[in-house]
């Protein structure tokens, strides 16, 4: 077992195994977070790197990183869409993939980046450092709804479709409790820009993401990709089309431009 190898699995162990509840009641997990990414910087030299539409991002390679991007389309199309000036925001941002081409991207322009899972966002936090994009990239530990406080979050050990919805809560999941933001509350306390772009993967949660942010998407939001899982979106709403018509009661056009599964797929949505 390389290095690399020894700090997933004293990954995992931190933040799934018995020592969880102690980490989070010492509120160590920030800490913890940023001592696995200079580690995991100074030791991994096992990346993954993407190049697409004369961009190209690297990033620490894990168990769930894929080789080939699956929805390569879809990152073509939003890095061609994207100007340099642009506030890009990425709600569930994994392990970075659309934050960090996005940054690539951007000049005078930021990236603001949600991921609630700790211990990928540690691995967020490892990739942005690793594209030297800390400058114009800002994290947030937190889900994203339309209320903020703290949720039970199914975080999934076989694969990357952690969420707050119940239903992804099968027998790899545990539940975590994590930290929950509202965009619109937050730009009010915190003054965060508008977003020109936006890109939601929160498996089931987007009605709720897109609530929470109304007014932000009202002020000048010009394109949102916004991936939506119809088995899931049903623990808070019993029509998955209720995005769709959120999204073009908020003025936008919405058209499906990427299908991922049978009840997996991707809208674009335009003002």
């Amino acid at each position: 077992m390389d290095i690399g190898d020894g700090l997933q699995k004293g990954k995992h162990f931190v933040y799934r195994g018995p020592l969880k509840r102690l980490v989070r009641w010492a509120g160590l997990e920030v800490r913890l977070a940023r001592i696995y990414t200079g580690l995991l910087r100074r030791t991994s030299a096992n990346t993954v790197t993407y190049s697409l539409s004369g961009r190209s991002a690297s990033f620490y390679r894990t168990e769930h990183l894929p080789e080939e991007l699956p929805e390569r389309p879809v990152v073509e199309d939003l890095l061609g869409s994207l100007r340099s000036d642009d506030v890009f925001f990425d709600l569930g941002a994994n392990h970075g993939i659309y934050t960090c081409l996005a940054g690539t991207r951007l000049d005078s322009g930021r990236v603001v980046s949600f991921e609630p899972n700790p211990e990928t966002f540690a691995e967020l936090r490892a990739n942005v450092a690793l594209n030297d994009l800390t400058d114009c990239v800002t994290l947030y530990q937190a889900a994203v709804a339309d209320e903020p406080g703290t949720a039970d979050f199914f975080a999934d050990t076989d694969s990357t479709g952690s969420s707050l919805a119940q239903s992804r809560h099968g027998p790899g999941t545990q539940a975590i409790q994590v930290d929950v933001v509202a965009l619109d509350s937050l730009a009010d306390n915190e003054s965060l820009p508008t977003p020109d772009v936006v890109k939601i993967d929160v498996e089931g949660a987007e009605l709720r993401a897109l609530r929470g942010m109304r007014s932000l998407l009202e002020d000048g939001c010009r394109l949102l990709y916004c991936e939506v899982h119809d088995s899931a979106v049903t623990d808070f709403s019993a029509d998955p089309v209720d995005v769709e018509r959120f999204l073009s009661e908020a003025g936008f056009d919405v058209r499906t431009i990427f299908e991922r599964e049978a009840d997996q797929h991707i809208l674009k949505a335009t003002q």
